[in-house]
């Protein structure tokens, strides 16, 4: 019987077993690998996040116990954001406005994976707060987009009124 915790991560090893009685001995050869515990306590401190179009953000570090292979996200990040594979990390430069909407990060290894939840919107270049509009309106057929705060902002307006014309659904 081979029995205990492991302590440490190891690759595969081989040891020789040899088993004695009266009679005589054996040896048998066994492998043995002891794979990371599962990364678990994955946090991005901070969400709700919102960043404008064509601005750089603040690197997103998350927090996480463990050793972590490979980070993924669902949905896909909007345009111009990415994460990195092995720390979770979310960098870059949104290229367009998007609305509102949770992202699943799953930071996996051998052994298994945990995830954490967050929301990003960004608000679209050359937009304005405006007032009496929610996050379900279109604005000549322009979709609002809503900030952590509840601002909603649509693109191509400089006003916080919606101008005289224009027509709200939602």
């Amino acid at each position: 019987v081979i029995s205990g915790t492991p302590t440490a991560d190891s690759v595969a090893t081989n040891y020789t077993v040899t088993a004695t009685n009266a009679t005589g001995s054996n040896t048998a050869t066994i492998s043995i690998t002891v794979n990371p515990a599962a990364p678990s306590a994955l946090t991005f401190t901070g969400s709700p996040f919102t960043y404008s179009q064509g601005t750089a953000i603040t690197t997103l570090t998350p927090t996480i116990t463990g050793t972590v292979t490979t980070c993924t996200v669902t949905p896909t990040l909007p345009a111009g954001l990415t994460i990195n594979n092995t720390t979770c990390a979310i960098s870059g430069t949104p290229t367009t406005g998007s609305l509102a909407a949770t992202y699943t990060i799953t930071a996996s290894n051998v052994t298994g994976n945990t995830t954490a939840n967050i929301s990003i919107a960004v608000i679209p270049a050359a937009s304005t707060k405006l007032l009496g509009v929610d996050a379900t309106s279109t604005v000549n057929g322009k979709v609002a987009t809503v900030d952590s705060s509840g601002n909603v902002y649509v693109a191509g307006y400089t006003d916080t009124v919606i101008p005289t014309g224009n027509t709200q659904s939602g």
